[in-house]
């Protein structure tokens, strides 16, 4: 994980950051790359539940990784269904 997060830096690359064992290795790492956070927006495939955030937003404080957090990126399971209440959600 240190290898991977120390050439993110390097190249420049902002990982898309899902699990809490992801948030581990940024924890564990004098690397800083930008990053982001995918969020569980109804796939259930990949990121954090909505309801986890708070949580994952202290882990990376405590980590101190705030200064290259960019954002949220989701798949929403309905997109192309422009009457999904769950795409609205």
């Amino acid at each position: 994980a240190e290898p991977d997060l120390a050439n993110c830096a390097e190249q420049g690359f902002e990982p898309v950051l899902h699990s809490w064992q992801q948030l581990t290795w940024l924890a564990d790492s004098r690397n800083r790359p930008r990053l982001w956070l995918k969020v569980n927006s109804g796939m259930n495939r990949l990121g954090f539940h909505p309801e986890e955030l708070a949580n994952v937003m202290q882990r990376l404080d405590r980590a101190g990784a705030l200064a290259t957090f960019e954002g949220f990126v989701t798949h929403f399971a309905c997109a192309d269904d422009v009457d999904s209440s769950m795409t609205v959600r």
